[in-house]
């Protein structure tokens, strides 16, 4: 079943027009349930509009901060990220499910590496409380930063980076591109009219071949001894490690993290019609039936079996369960590694049986 926990907003920061971070009050009976490593996400629940929703979002304090913090943007049509944006204040409850997710970093106090970190928009969220970690826990290592946004007003964490690049001379290197950035147009009568100039000196454009070529130059590796992490959309998450790829990064070097997937990158599969399912959810076994075209994870929930999930579009491993029996297709799959596929291991949001019987099981 779902482990929810009702955890107090501390307090809501407001960090752009379209994104807050909420921090959360850890109580002591709860601190070794929200342990967490850097990179990881909460499942965040609750009642909107008469209906349940759940949604991920990756924590943004590093885990020697005192309580949990995770940075939500709005997006278009977003029913939990317009409602955490326009309802949350201090003091409010929601419920929480313990952290989750393979996107960490891991640092070893003694080594000395280069961290390449490239984000999109709040692609930054996980990646901060990487960053602060090897700041903090792996003083011989250097962090380089690529962040890519909109404009000036959608740089989330902004005065922080700012900050942390003063603080950590040396040791952080911080650049931003923006994709649009604001005009600013003259005063007076004439100035209405006018184009309006460009104030930002930095990198514009979206993160691209040409400025990854400008930045891995700038950013050159003090080791030679490289881990490189990607977040944001799909499309640049799939450029960046095409990128590093043709840098012969190894494959083991390059971490990513799926915020958003476009429906390009789903495929359709082929199902079986009226399949049975039997899944095994902490000791208890469920049959069900699951209609063609339905995945396995809507298939349990229909019939009200509290299954684990949170993103439902194959970005998080909330939902991951092991095939003992039988097979499955799925549609997207960007939280698995290609050995846990080997292994069996699924995505139950995306996955759809291709035999008549599939037995599953998520405790494994």
């Amino acid at each position: 079943m779902s482990d929810f926990h009702k955890l107090k907003v501390e307090k809501v920061v407001r960090e752009t027009g379209e994104c807050v971070t909420i921090y959360f009050e850890v109580p002591e009976n709860l601190a070794d349930t929200f342990l967490h490593n850097a990179g990881q996400y909460l499942t965040l629940k609750a009642d909107i509009n008469e209906n349940e929703v759940r949604r991920a979002y990756s924590i943004c304090t590093a885990p020697s901060e005192n309580g949990v913090g995770v940075s939500v943007k709005k997006v278009k049509n977003g029913l939990m990220s317009t409602y955490l944006n326009a309802n949350l204040s201090a003091g409010d409850e929601l419920e929480v499910m313990s952290p989750d997710g393979k996107f960490v970093v891991k640092t070893d106090r003694m080594s000395q590496r280069d961290h390449y970190f490239f984000a999109a928009g709040s692609g930054i969220t996980p990646i901060m409380s990487m960053i602060k970690t090897v700041l903090e826990e792996e003083p011989k290592s250097t962090c380089y930063l690529l962040y890519g946004n909109r404009d000036e007003d959608n740089i989330i964490f902004k005065s922080m980076l700012d900050d942390m690049q003063i603080k950590y001379d040396g040791q952080l290197m911080v650049r931003h591109t923006l994709s649009q950035p604001l005009k600013e147009k003259k005063g007076g009568l004439f100035g209405a009219f006018s184009k309006g100039k460009i104030s930002w000196s930095g990198a514009v454009g979206r993160i691209n071949k040409n400025i990854l070529d400008k930045w891995m130059d700038e950013a050159q590796s003090k080791t030679g001894n490289n881990e490189y992490y990607i977040c944001g959309p799909s499309g640049m998450i799939s450029m960046v490690k095409s990128y590093l790829q043709n840098m012969d990064a190894a494959e083991a070097d390059i971490h990513v993290e799926y915020f958003t997937a476009a429906d390009s990158d789903k495929k359709d599969v082929a199902s079986a019609d009226g399949a049975t399912l039997v899944a095994t959810i902490e000791g208890e076994t469920h049959e069900v039936s699951v209609p063609k075209g339905k995945s396995l994870l809507d298939s349990l929930l229909d019939q009200k079996i509290d299954a684990p999930f949170s993103c439902t579009s194959g970005a998080c491993s909330t939902c991951m369960a092991k095939v003992i029996e039988g097979s499955a297709d799925m549609e997207a799959c960007f939280a698995l590694d290609d050995d846990e596929v080997a292994d069996g291991f699924i995505l139950t949001c995306q996955a759809h049986p291709t035999s008549q019987k599939i037995v599953i099981s998520y405790d494994v």
